[in-house]
């Protein structure tokens, strides 16, 4: 009993969530590559970077399926933000990481 505009901001919230890990993941993931004790520190790392996704995702998921698409897409509004700002970094940042390790 969902409206469509909440299933359709639950899959770009899946989406775009899911885009967002990655990219963060992908970058910290090479930053502790060359590291002796990386398994340690790669979640250590990626906590902290990682939380702005997760709190926006889970945010515009509960409005998504409570049907409160007006404040639901202000979370997607800025789950946008946070995970262009992560693929940005990671395209600049991605090759010379890559290199160094």
């Amino acid at each position: 009993d969902v409206s469509f505009h909440g299933v359709a901001m639950l899959a770009v919230t899946c989406v775009l969530a899911t885009i967002g890990v990655a990219s963060a993941g992908t970058i910290y993931g090479v930053l502790s590559a060359g590291v002796r004790a990386r398994e340690t520190l790669m979640p250590l790392l990626f906590l902290p970077v990682g939380a702005p996704v997760l709190l926006a995702a889970a945010r515009a998921s509960e409005a998504a399926l409570a049907e409160a698409t007006g404040d639901g897409w202000l979370w997607v509004r800025g789950l946008i933000a946070v995970v262009s700002m992560f693929v940005a970094a990671g395209l600049v940042v991605f090759g010379p990481l890559l290199e160094e390790s």
